[in-house]
């Protein structure tokens, strides 16, 4: 599971999310995978690339990019409301990718895949996850790498969404302000698990979230479900 983009979400715009491609049933081309730490097998690496977001999911001139530490077990920034998630060291491998748009500027919009040692410390992260919603103070302040970076967490809910393809699923809504603005924010972001593989989705909205923003998010997670199910019998 991952939070990360809240640290980065004010500094892209959610514009062109409309462009988001619809034909998530089309066949999927893998990514070339960029450079991973030597401990990870290369039938793990290809296993990322295979259930996680996928070029073809977006429309012709939108780019999957390995995000910064992208391949990284830990951070700082992985955890939801300053929590500390004991599974976290029980990773084997995480890849997480973010969108960019035609002028080559990244778009509020991305996916993680996080293979954890075992089925049952990937069911342990998700109740983790969960856990943090239900616990977050309103209030609480994320750190940015500097003051001004800083968010502030207004309110979190989580809910079961029976229309996703796994059945093990969060669906969080964040509301956040960055510090010394008055506009408030959207992280919407919806994690799936299979086994001991957890996918994760997410966008950055507006208060009020645009319906397209929504729809983009539910066809990407519903396409990374799918593919999620079929990797993991």
């Amino acid at each position: 599971m991952q939070a990360r983009s809240v640290r980065r979400a004010f500094a892209v715009t959610a514009s062109a999310l409309a462009l988001i491609s619809t034909h998530a049933g089309a066949s999927y081309a893998a990514l070339a995978p960029a450079s991973a730490p030597t401990a990870v097998s290369p039938a793990t690496k290809a296993l990322l690339v295979k259930v996680g977001m996928q070029q073809s999911d977006l429309e012709p001139g939108y780019k999957l990019m390995l995000q910064v530490d992208g391949e990284k077990l830990e951070s700082d920034a992985d955890n939801n409301c300053n929590k500390v998630f004991v599974t976290d060291s029980q990773r084997l491998a995480r890849r997480e990718v973010v969108v960019v748009n035609p002028k080559g500027e990244e778009i509020p919009l991305g996916g993680e895949v996080t293979v954890y040692k075992d089925a049952l410390v990937a069911a342990i992260a998700m109740k983790e996850w969960r856990a943090s919603v239900a616990s977050c103070k309103p209030g609480t302040w994320i750190a940015g790498d500097v003051r001004s970076e800083d968010v502030r967490i207004d309110s979190e809910t989580n809910r079961l969404n029976r229309a996703l393809p796994v059945a093990d699923n969060i669906d969080t809504n964040i509301l956040l302000t960055p510090r010394g603005s008055k506009t408030s924010f959207r992280l919407l972001i919806i994690g799936q698990r299979k086994g001991a593989i957890v996918t994760t989705t997410y966008i950055i909205t507006a208060k009020q979230p645009n319906a397209i923003d929504v729809a983009a998010l539910r066809i990407l997670a519903t396409a990374t479900g799918k593919r999620l199910a079929a990797a993991v019998r």
